[in-house]
């Protein structure tokens, strides 16, 4: 599970979790966080999330939307909370 929370001062917080299981050798657990600054840039019709990751660099994903209460990053769907 992947969550991106987005605060109103332009920061944000990311969290992903992943439980991987091996059948009957176990499992594993993945996890990732980090935070950093975002904002929204438009390039002729076409929205872009871009993410200053706090010592991690840059990432930018293309924003659209779909239903109300999903949105899409690079075609990824992702539910608004």
């Amino acid at each position: 599970q992947k969550f991106f929370t987005l605060y109103s001062d332009s920061s944000f917080k990311y969290e992903y979790s992943s439980v991987i299981s091996f059948g009957s050798m176990g499992g594993d657990t993945s996890r990732d966080d980090g935070w950093g600054m975002w904002n929204i840039q438009k390039n002729n019709n076409d929205l872009f999330l871009i993410l200053r990751w706090h010592l991690k660099g840059i990432s930018v994903y293309k924003l659209e939307w779909g239903e109300p209460g999903i949105l899409f990053l690079d075609g990824e769907k992702y539910f608004i909370d």
